[in-house]
């Protein structure tokens, strides 16, 4: 929500701020029924501060400046109950109350006639409001209405400030002073944060890199089923293959061996060779269809003994 009060000469800067405090200390009682116990902050949602000025075309005012709240659209029934409360009981007039685009639709005004004060133009944050962001106000409103820079504004906020009982608002000049021991708290506060953030980050990726119970079950999981794979492949390669294939080779030359009763005989046939009988009746182990025998051969000497 924002307020709007109309300026028509540079003593209007000064009363308009005094009936911001107003307007706060009205709203206070009606969001903060009992005395005494809240201060509006600008942590607060409700609070308001300068945001802009508008300048007028063709109308008595030369502008309005406005203040908005910290959350720019929120709108209660306790913004109305402030204005009705201070129409009664207030010194200064009521604000007018709407968004900042229901301002400018209302006075049919281009980007060009709004000037604001916070440095990047968005509407003032917990950071933006100070007092230097309220001298920022009244210097951009004299610049451009060509006015005389009041110097004594504040003291002329004051003499014309009024605030209901019990309910006071808060002081920006405490508050500024007390800014810098504010932030250095937050600091610290958000270092610790990342600090134990990132303990618990490096605490996690230890436990991971010690202990994955999932994988190391997956892990035995894949073993096993290998083994059992690698058991039943090789079941199957045994019945596949020939038992006569994990036999030696038999040498060239066969001992003397019974025709027929030996183990060669047996198995002539299988390893393709065969068994043959020359005219003295000595059995030879061959792989060729032509037997050659030599005198030499050690079975010719057998013989000659």
């Amino acid at each position: 929500m924002s307020l709007a009060y109309p300026i028509k000469n540079v003593k209007d800067l000064a009363h308009a701020f005094a009936a911001a405090d107003e307007f706060m200390s009205a709203l206070s009682s009606r969001l903060y029924p009992q005395p005494n116990s809240v201060i509006m902050n600008p942590a607060e949602d409700f609070y308001v501060a300068p945001y802009c000025f508008m300048r007028t075309k063709n109308r008595v005012e030369t502008g309005f400046l406005v203040f908005s709240s910290m959350a720019p659209f929120i709108k209660t029934d306790e913004h109305e109950a402030a204005c009705t409360l201070i129409k009664r009981n207030g010194h200064h007039k009521a604000p007018f109350l709407n968004t900042i685009e229901g301002f400018q639709e209302t006075l049919c005004l281009d980007e060009k006639d709004i000037w604001t004060f916070t440095s990047d133009g968005c509407v003032p944050t917990a950071e933006d409001v100070s007092q230097e962001l309220e001298d920022k106000a009244i210097r951009v409103v004299c610049d451009l209405m060509k006015w005389r820079y009041p110097y004594d504004w504040r003291v002329k906020r004051a003499e014309v400030a009024y605030i209901f009982t019990n309910w006071p608002v808060l002081d920006l000049a405490e508050y500024d002073s007390r800014r810098g021991q504010i932030e250095q708290l937050q600091h610290q506060h958000h270092q610790l944060q990342r600090n134990q953030q990132q303990q618990q980050q490096q605490q996690q990726q230890q436990q991971q890199h010690y202990h994955h119970p999932q994988q190391e079950q997956e892990h035995f999981y894949d073993a096993r089923q290998y083994a059992k794979d690698d058991q039943k492949k090789t079941k199957e390669e045994k019945k596949e293959t020939p038992a006569f294939d994990y036999l030696p080779l038999p040498p060239i030359h066969s001992p003397v061996q019974q025709k027929g009763g030996g183990f060669f005989e047996r198995n002539a046939d299988i390893f393709g060779n065969k068994f043959v009988e020359d005219d003295d009746g000595n059995t030879f182990f061959s792989n060729n269809d032509t037997v050659v025998y030599d005198e030499n051969d050690i079975f010719g000497d057998i013989d000659g003994i």
